[in-house]
């Protein structure tokens, strides 16, 4: 049965499609008589007029249509057409009643299911743990039930299958000695154990070679650590692969077109993600002060300002640079696409693209983001918050709190003698 969140997302895409259709007959109307009413006007408003509806056209399924504007627009780039030739083929523009082709979702009960599983609380993840080295990791297993992780330690391989196939973790860690010799043994566990369930399997062993990495990537392990593994490092690596983050990716799309901020707004949201929009560029850094984006998506040609342009002044800035700027235009030109990532970018994405890549690379450029914003904010030795991000949030709570009404009270333990501490209670495992 479909449910409710699929057919409302089908039921707000038909209805933007039918409005697009509309528009669309009324945006070639216009271009005709830009052509028709004048000897020779200006070829950089009817560039940017093609540009925009060749985008739009494909987006919303108009493949022919799109196809046709796109080859004017390249024509006019490259310079090899001529007025009369110009009108002639804009005057030759054919809107179809219906578009031939859709570029919605394949699967949006898939996108609704993942919107839920995402709005949901993080749960507290189960890991398995299993040490056939005979190293005593208990204090590393301790520190990461403190971290919000149920850990369930195994003596002995057959344990561990047992344990998978009553109840399937989230993540698995082993623990071998493992040499080159012994390399095999670890595959055929790793094997047996991605015969019983899909988790990720992560693995500590004190050979740092890259054949021994090489591997246990071959392997199927998503995570490779020496003896002094810290819990730090073990906990950003199992959010990174568990996506354990109560809130969903933040993406703020920038786009001068109304009707594409709508349709990417809505397929963006129907797969989970938190969206804000923006068509004007004089409104994005106030915009991202509010909405801390992870990830940012331009149009490239915007007549205000070039995407390319907004994404040079935000990399002005050093608090935005780990966060990745993705430009999503119909631009097809590829010395443009590779100016426009040289002055400020970080991919090029051509409209119009299949969606479960759209979301795919989102979700990746976003998880990279705060894994990286992560590093930032916090001490590299014992994970808590620097001083400069302690002062910044505290001046953000002031001012919460200053515009409620309400009070605020802070704490603040200062250890003496923290490098004793350090060493005497080192933060390992």
């Amino acid at each position: 049965m479909v449910n409710e969140g699929v057919q409302d997302f089908h039921a707000k895409m038909a209805a933007l499609a039918a409005e697009f259709a509309q528009h669309l007959v009324n945006d070639i109307q216009q271009l005709r008589k830009l052509v028709e009413n004048a000897d020779e006007p200006g070829i950089p408003d009817i560039l940017a007029r093609v540009h925009k509806l060749a985008g739009s056209s494909l987006t919303f399924g108009y493949q022919a249509l799109g196809d046709q504007l796109r080859r004017i627009e390249q024509d006019l780039q490259e310079g090899e057409l001529h007025w009369p030739s110009l009108q002639q083929r804009i005057l030759a523009l054919q809107v179809p009643e219906t578009p031939v082709s859709s570029h919605l979702p394949k699967s949006l009960e898939e996108a609704s299911d993942q919107r839920k599983e995402i709005s949901r609380e993080a749960k507290r993840s189960l890991i398995y743990f299993l040490a056939t080295d005979n190293q005593d990791f208990s204090k590393l297993l301790m520190q990461l039930q403190g971290y919000n992780y149920e850990v369930m330690s195994c003596l002995k391989v057959d344990e561990l299958y047992k344990k998978c196939r009553d109840h399937q973790p989230d993540a698995i860690v082993l623990s071998v000695a493992m040499n080159d010799k012994q390399g095999h043994v670890m595959q055929q566990q790793v094997q047996e154990l991605r015969g019983i369930c899909s988790s990720p399997i992560l693995l500590c062993s004190p050979y740092q070679e890259f054949s021994i990495k090489l591997m246990a990537l071959r392997a199927g392990v998503q995570g490779f650590f020496d003896r002094s593994i810290s819990v730090i490092s073990l906990d950003a690596r199992l959010e990174h692969l568990l996506d354990q983050h109560s809130d969903p990716w933040r993406v703020l799309l920038v786009d001068d077109d109304e009707s594409i901020l709508e349709y990417y707004l809505q397929v963006l949201q129907a797969a989970g993600l938190n969206v804000r929009v923006e068509s004007d560029p004089e409104r994005v850094l106030s915009t991202m002060q509010q909405f801390q984006p992870d990830v940012l998506v331009f149009d490239l040609n915007m007549p205000a300002c070039r995407g390319d342009e907004l994404a040079a002044i935000i990399r002005l800035d050093d608090t935005w640079l780990h966060v990745p700027i993705i430009y999503l235009s119909s631009e097809i030109n590829l010395e443009r696409q590779l100016a426009a990532q040289t002055l400020a970018g970080d991919e090029f994405l051509t409209k119009p693209i299949d969606l479960s890549m759209l979301t795919g690379i989102i979700r990746v450029r976003a998880k990279r983001s705060r894994q990286l914003s992560q590093m930032l904010i916090r001490d590299g030795l014992t994970g808590l918050l620097t001083h400069t991000e302690i002062k910044e949030r505290l001046s953000q709570e002031l001012v919460r709190v200053s515009r409620n009404g309400g009070q605020c009270c802070v704490a603040m333990l200062d250890i003496d003698w923290f490098k004793k501490v350090v060493t005497a209670h080192p933060p390992y495992g």
